[in-house]
Formats: structure tokens, C-alpha cells, sequence
């Protein structure tokens, strides 16, 4: 276990000093010298899930994320950032999705169906830990603040697929949970423990407002 936490410490520091590749293969030692920690599974998971993000949403890297939060949670199920890590592992999915739909035009029923179904599983997830509470005693930063924030942004994908099909009142209210979701919390994520998390909220917030007056535009509001 004392190799593990070594592991994970290094790829922890790689991590804050920005070499992503050195920071999983640290993971990845960590994982393969405390297999049974839960808390090094989710930054494994963690690790692989920005490695997706910046390849684009690429497949095999979201299922090896999804695989590693998975595991975390085989071995802890209260793990909330695990939780956490699934959901945007399946946000990010279908927003690739509906990137490709809307590269090839295609807003077909068969096209949307499967990015609904993602947004959908990112949703339930998050909104699953947004009802346990803050958590910052456990993990040292608000877990429900955090899932809040990720609720809003599968709300807002919700609601571009349901404007792809056509169905713009039903995309207005997403828009309108989204903001409700929201509004009144950003400025309680500002804590010192991370300070990323309020700019994260008001940027979902942003986004959510700019689609809410593309709505009310789109019907002459």
C-alpha cells in the first residue's frame, strides 16, 4: 500500500505540473500496487477521462474512465466522485454524438435516441449525489456543488437534442431546470479548498442563459 500511495502521489504531482501522460502511467502503477483502493481507481478513472477530452470524446479512453470509476465504486459505493466521474463520462459521450449528428446533418430519431439515453444516465447520476449533501468534510470540496453543476450542463445537452427533434418547448424546459439548478448556487461553490469550482458554475451558467435566449428568440420572445 506504502508503493500505492507513493504512485499516487507522484501522478498527483504530474498532474499539477501538467504532464498528463506521466501522470496516468503513475496512476495506472499506483492501481496495480493497491488494487483494492478505491480512492486510487477514481483518480486512475479521473486521469483517462481527461485523456478522452482532449483526444475529443475518444471511445476507448471514455470506456477505460467509465471501467476505473466503476471499479471505485465496486469497491466503495459511496464514493460520490466516482458517481460523479460516470456521469461525465456518459455527458461527454453524448455530446460527441450530437457533434457527429450535427456534422453529418442528421437529427434523425435513430441519431437522437442514443444521445438522450447519455445525457439521460449523466443526469440520474448526478442528480443521485446532489441529494446526498455536501460531503466537504469527507472529500474536502461540496461533491453535491459539483453534481449540480454537471445536472445543469446534461440538462442543457437534454435540451439541444430536443430542439434537434424539433421540439422546442420541451427544450425550453430543460433550459428553465438548468438555470433553477443553478442560479442561486454559484456563489456557494467559491471555497478555498478549490477555486475552479465557481468559475465552472457561472460558465455552465453562461452557456445555459445563451440558450435560453436563442429559445425565446427562436419563438419571437
Amino acid at each position: 500500500m506504502v508503493s500505492g500511495l507513493a504512485w499516487l502521489s507522484e501522478g498527483l504531482r504530474q498532474e499539477i505540473l501538467g504532464d498528463q501522460e506521466e501522470a496516468l502511467a503513475a496512476f495506472e502503477r499506483a492501481a496495480e500496487s493497491a488494487p483494492e483502493s478505491d480512492i486510487i481507481q477514481y483518480f486512475l478513472g479521473q486521469e483517462q477521462f481527461y485523456s478522452a477530452q482532449r483526444a475529443g470524446g475518444d471511445e476507448a479512453q471514455l470506456v477505460a474512465a467509465g471501467d476505473a470509476f466503476n471499479e471505485a465504486l465496486r469497491l466503495n459505493p459511496d464514493n460520490a466522485r466516482a458517481v460523479i466521474g460516470l456521469g461525465s463520462v456518459r455527458f461527454v459521450r453524448g455530446q460527441r454524438l450530437l457533434n457527429e449528428a450535427e456534422a453529418r446533418g442528421d437529427f434523425s430519431e435513430a441519431a437522437l435516441a442514443p444521445i438522450r439515453q447519455e445525457a439521460q444516465a449523466a443526469l440520474d447520476a448526478y442528480t443521485s449525489i446532489t441529494l446526498r449533501g455536501e460531503q466537504i468534510d469527507v472529500y474536502g470540496v461540496p461533491v453535491a456543488g459539483i453534481a449540480r453543476v454537471g445536472r445543469a450542463i446534461a440538462l442543457r445537452l437534454l435540451a439541444e437534442a430536443a430542439f434537434q427533434g424539433g421540439n422546442s418547448a420541451a427544450a425550453e424546459g430543460f433550459i428553465d431546470q438548468a438555470i433553477t439548478t443553478l442560479e442561486d448556487d454559484a456563489a456557494a461553490l467559491d471555497t478555498p479548498n478549490d477555486p475552479r469550482l465557481p468559475g465552472q458554475a457561472y460558465q455552465a451558467l453562461g452557456s445555459v442563459y445563451e440558450w435560453k435566449a436563442f429559445l425565446l428568440g427562436e419563438r419571437g420572445a
